[in-house]
């Protein structure tokens, strides 16, 4: 029998519950940063990106596809409009 689905919640409220997934990596980003900072000031410099996002794992092909896509995906970091030095173009940045 399948796990019954909690409601989506939106990340802007969210993250006011405590130990919710955004109050967690929100915490994290904020300790490494000043640890960075002690060691190497880079003030400004940006070290995360913008933004992650949730994943629910519904069913087992889910499942499957998370290891897979850990693995595939950074065989496409030259083409990714986020790579300052991409060596090719997103079939998406066409659409």
């Amino acid at each position: 029998m399948p796990l019954p689905v909690p409601p989506i919640r939106s990340q802007r409220f969210a993250k006011n519950i405590p130990h919710s997934t955004p109050m967690i990596v929100s915490s994290f980003k904020s300790t490494v940063t000043k640890r960075i900072d002690e060691h190497c000031p880079t003030p400004g410099a940006t070290m995360w990106q913008r933004n992650y996002h949730e994943l629910i794992i519904r069913n087992e092909s889910d499942l499957d596809a998370i290891p897979r896509h850990i693995s595939e995906n950074p065989l496409t970091w030259h083409l990714d409009r986020e790579n300052l030095v991409a060596t090719g173009t997103e079939a998406s940045d066409t659409e």
